[in-house]
């Protein structure tokens, strides 16, 4: 399977996924292999427990696994957010398919959705924005 639970037990119904979507600088593996899979604010022997359970959460995605509109839907996402007026002028540059990490899915399983937040810049998430 590629989903990983969020807290490693196999009981937690949450789950995640990264995929790695082509056009995107995620999809270069010189970035991949910078990033740092484990969540932030996590200490070093959990992170250590979490990072190989992500890594098998990891889809490097091809241009034939993207649905056919995903790429017009995604720039309308991404020209919304760019026009809202609450976007911080410092982050819309990063508001681009070629500024884009990870596509992480989450499956909350009739669990409460995550709070908007701001992911750290290396760590889960893989970016300065996740819109979930």
């Amino acid at each position: 399977s590629t989903w990983t639970s969020w807290s490693g037990l196999v009981t937690d119904p949450r789950k995640r996924a990264f995929g790695f979507v082509p056009r995107s600088l995620g999809y270069e593996k010189d970035v991949r292999d910078m990033l740092d899979i484990s969540m932030p604010d996590t200490n070093e022997i959990d992170a250590a427990k979490e990072r190989p359970r992500n890594e098998q959460a990891i889809v490097i995605l091809s241009e034939h696994d993207m649905p056919k509109n995903f790429y017009s839907a995604l720039e309308t996402l991404l020209i919304s957010l760019r026009s809202r007026s609450r976007t911080p002028d410092s982050i819309k540059k990063y508001l681009t398919l070629d500024q884009l990490v990870t596509a992480q899915p989450n499956l909350h399983s009739g669990r409460h959705l995550l709070p908007a937040h701001v992911d750290h810049p290396t760590k889960d998430g893989y970016g300065i924005i996740i819109v979930t």
